[in-house]
This record gives C-alpha cells, sequence and structure tokens, in this order.
C-alpha cells in the first residue's frame, strides 16, 4: 500500500505549490504552471521508483508461506474482473509452470490451468498500463469446457519499468511453452 501512496503523496508536492504560488500571486502562468505541470512528471517517475517500496520484504514473507519451487516468480495477480483503485492486485505469489500446467500460487488463491487448456498468451491492460509502466500476463484457457483467464504481473525487479520488460519476456516464454510444451521457465529472476 505504500508502494501505492509514495507515488501520490510526492506527486501532490509540486502541484501545491503551484497551486498556492498563483493563489498568492494571481498569475496562473510561468512559475505556477511549471510547478502544476512539474506534478505529473514527479508521479511518474515515484510510481516507477517506488511503486514496490517493501516487495522484498513481502516476496520473502510470502514465500515462507505460500510452497512453490526455486524458479518461480514472484508476482501480483487478479482474477477477471478484479478492480483495486490503489492496487491492481488482488493477491500476491508464484508462477510457475511444468510440462502440463502452469500455476499460480498465493496467499489467498490458486490457480491451476492445464498446458493442453491454454488457447492464448498476452498482454491486458491494468492501472500501471495507463502510465506506461506496465500490464498484466494473461493467460486465457479452456478448463472442463468453461473459459479460465490468468492475469499476473511479474513483481521480480525493483522498478515497475522493469517488471514491463520481464513481462514482455514472460509473454513470449509462455507462448513457446504453451505451443511445444513441456518446456521450463527460463526467465530468471533478479535476485
Amino acid at each position: 500500500m505504500a508502494g501505492n501512496l509514495l507515488p501520490v503523496a510526492l506527486a501532490a508536492i509540486p502541484l501545491l505549490i503551484g497551486i498556492r504560488l498563483a493563489i498568492r500571486t494571481g498569475d496562473t502562468l510561468g512559475p505556477a504552471l511549471a510547478w502544476v505541470a512539474a506534478s505529473p512528471i514527479v508521479g511518474w517517475l515515484a510510481a516507477n521508483l517506488f511503486g514496490l517500496v517493501g516487495n522484498g520484504a513481502l516476496r520473502r514473507e510470502v514465500a515462507q508461506r505460500v510452497p512453490h519451487p526455486r524458479a518461480a516468480l514472484f508476482v501480483g495477480f487478479a482474477s477477471p474482473g478484479h478492480w483495486g483503485l490503489l492496487d491492481a492486485h488482488e493477491d500476491v505469489g508464484f508462477l510457475y509452470w511444468t510440462e502440463d500446467r502452469i500455476v499460480f500460487a498465493g496467499e489467498r488463491a490458486q490457480v491451476v490451468l492445464p498446458r493442453s487448456g491454454v488457447r492464448r498468451v498476452g498482454f491486458r491492460p491494468n492501472p500501471h498500463t495507463w502510465a506506461l509502466l506496465g500490464g498484466w500476463v494473461c493467460v486465457e484457457a479452456e478448463v472442463d469446457g468453461k473459459r479460465a483467464r490468468l492475469l499476473i504481473e511479474p513483481r521480480e525487479r525493483a522498478t515497475l519499468i522493469g517488471n514491463a520488460r520481464l513481462s514482455r519476456r514472460l509473454i513470449r516464454e509462455l507462448r513457446s511453452w504453451a505451443s511445444a510444451g513441456g518446456a521450463t521457465p527460463t526467465t530468471e529472476r533478479s535476485r
């Protein structure tokens, strides 16, 4: 939660300075406008750099409670239809795949999709996408005649941009795994 509130708080500083300056001087252009314009830039930089504050401690804590293989990736997860104002992730846990299935093992949820049921692996937007800082890795499958969707976002890197890059590689690896079968993850962790 701190990782989501800190960027908002930091972005508010130049915004409030600009508003105060405009009120005090009566001039909405010049320095006041420059301060206000700096607010989204500060917010974007802060979200990228501080959006995952405490992530390492969270990963260690979850790792103690959730069984997973060593090669598993730490990810955020959301079920289809989940929406959060301050956090796109509904749960955190570990993603891994074997020859015949992909697994998300989280604190509150567990999703297992058979490789034979996977129909598509791709990208779907989430709130990070609006700021060009990420999005969901989406695995769509059919299980027992019903459609299923797994939405995850890597939390392995220290920045959101680093995780967005990892997402692109993860999509390629999962597509290869789904079409060829049997491949195990090669996406290396940052730790």
